[in-house]
């Protein structure tokens, strides 16, 4: 199976309700095609943060089998906006049980360097376990993530298990929900909580759009709010 998406996104974090609508529309209108898996590796605190204020994001992202139990997976990704950058991630994974499987991969951001932004260079290796299940229409899947992160200023190793639910309210519209909570092991401690609701919309058999808010709750520093719209598509 080859699945392949080109595509442009864009988000902007928003701190208040006076710009909250203002992210929104700023999302949808440029965000009119993008790539739904590099969007959802680039929502992340690590990443967005107070330094920026829109991101607008151009790349390729696709996933391929190899054989009946392996898939190869990729991105890439250029950011245009307050900071400028790219991010590009790749790996394999391995079918162990009927909707579920491991990856092993790495995922590395690459910045312009700035003040507000002392690490230019965020490199990760990680290790991650996909489930889902789908009773009726409901869905529920769960991805639990390992990632040891190389910074400028030194290392660090987060697990980021992530619950989402989403239900088929119609043939083409299927509204979720998602918690995803990161925990610094060298801390034992909470880092962060990144909570999600949109909905994804079937426009046709190979285009969709994606509509989220999404809301970072950190413990030292402030919370983040992000408008995010995603269009992919795929070929």
């Amino acid at each position: 199976m080859k699945d392949s998406s080109a595509a442009i996104t864009c988000m902007r974090p928003v701190r208040d309700r006076s710009h909250f609508l203002m992210g929104w529309l700023s999302a949808i209108i440029v965000g009119s095609s993008a790539s739904t898996a590099a969007a959802q590796e680039i929502v992340d605190p690590g990443i967005i943060d107070d330094a920026a204020t829109n991101y607008a994001i151009v790349g390729f992202s696709g996933r391929t089998d190899i054989s009946d139990d392996f898939h190869l997976y990729g991105f890439a990704v250029g950011l245009v906006g307050d900071i400028d950058g790219a991010a590009v991630s790749f790996g394999i994974g391995r079918n162990i049980a009927p909707n579920t499987f491991i990856r092993a991969g790495y995922f590395g951001a690459f910045f312009d360097e700035t003040v507000e932004r002392p690490s230019p260079r965020d490199q990760r290796a990680r290790l991650e376990l996909h489930w889902s299940h789908t009773f009726g229409d409901f869905r529920i899947s769960h991805r639990s993530r390992l990632e040891h992160r190389f910074l400028e200023f030194g290392q660090q190793t987060r697990y980021r298990p992530e619950l989402a639910l989403s239900v088929r309210a119609t043939q083409s519209i299927e509204p979720f929900v998602s918690v995803e909570p990161f925990y610094v092991l060298q801390d034992t401690d909470l880092a962060t909580v990144l909570t999600q609701v949109g909905s994804q919309v079937d426009l046709t058999e190979k285009m969709g759009l994606r509509v989220s808010y999404a809301r970072g709750f950190n413990s030292d520093a402030p919370d983040l709010n992000i408008g995010l719209a995603t269009m992919s598509f795929s070929f």
